[in-house]
């Protein structure tokens, strides 16, 4: 049964049940106190877009946040359609790989709320805090922030951060999501950024 208190859900479409969203863990783990409001549901690309709209629903959500990949462009552009025709109030968050190349942009990114283009770990929060307190923003695409260097993270600290909020997940898989998102590990950013190891 959906979580009644849900201001937030983060969604996307994988390709299989098998695969998880890594990145929605990741927002959710950044979420601070509004992670209490927040709900975490995935689905399959193989599922049809009116089905997904009707669970999504059932949440009552106030933002849904969907991750947009080359895999599910199409089929989160049908769903998002549909959710904006049953809910236009629903404020809609798009982020990911696919849409953070404007001004090369799939059709979905005109029927969003906002897009984040880039790291949303910092930015998804900021804007989920404005549109709760109805400070929504002008701008419908907003910048991604990338993390503080004091604040890099390993993928062991990821795990346990994750661990704390009840998502349990290997670090092997950590670092898959890190490497396949290009993303360096914590030891080879800080010194990058000549921050002490």
């Amino acid at each position: 049964m959906p979580q009644t208190n849900t201001s937030i859900l983060l969604t996307t479409l994988n390709a299989r049940y098998i695969h998880s969203a890594f990145g929605l863990r990741y927002l959710l783990a950044n979420l601070g106190k509004l992670q209490s409001q927040t709900t975490l549901k995935e689905f399959t690309i193989h599922e049809r877009p009116i089905d997904i709209v009707e669970k999504i629903l059932e949440y009552k959500p106030k933002i849904v946040g969907l991750s947009v990949y080359i895999w599910n462009v199409s089929e989160i552009g049908e769903t998002v359609a549909l959710l904006k025709q049953v809910a236009p109030e629903i404020c809609i968050i798009l982020g990911g790989p696919e849409v953070s190349h404007l001004p090369d942009k799939p059709e979905v990114v005109d029927l969003a709320d906002y897009i984040i283009k880039g790291p949303g770990e910092i930015s998804f929060r900021k804007l989920c805090e404005q549109i709760l307190n109805e400070q929504k923003p002008l701008n419908k695409v907003i910048e991604g922030e990338a993390e503080t260097l004091d604040k890099i993270l390993s993928d062991d600290a990821i795990v346990e951060r994750l661990q704390g909020e009840g998502i349990y997940i290997a670090r092997r898989t950590v670092a898959k999501y890190r490497e396949a998102m290009k993303i360096a590990s914590s030891v080879q950013r800080r010194r990058d950024k000549a921050l002490p190891v």
